[in-house]
């Protein structure tokens, strides 16, 4: 129980927070787009929910570090996909 409530916890926290980054950006000068502003929310929220699961014992260290590296990638991988249109780099390649 006490680690159920510790993921509830800290990612209603992440969540609450995301919300008050999201604030603090939408106050400077220029419209704020809106999958900037989801992926501040999500990004945040994402951070309350690993800070709640890294109590959990998901196995041996190397698979632990996995599972916390590819909820991590993810997000990142999609926000590669907003970045603008380059010659050099597509959207795929920024998204892999």
């Amino acid at each position: 129980m006490q680690k159920t409530k510790r993921i509830i916890i800290a990612t209603l926290s992440g969540v609450l927070f995301g919300f008050v980054c999201f604030g603090l950006a939408s106050s400077a000068p220029g419209e704020l787009a809106w999958p900037v502003a989801i992926e501040i929310i999500v990004r945040r929220t994402l951070i309350g929910f690993a800070i709640g699961i890294s109590c959990l014992s998901l196995g041996h260290w190397p698979l632990h570090g996995l599972i916390m590296g590819m909820i991590f990638s993810f997000p990142l991988a999609f926000s590669g996909l907003m970045a603008p249109e380059n010659p050099e780099f597509s959207k795929v390649s920024m998204f892999i």
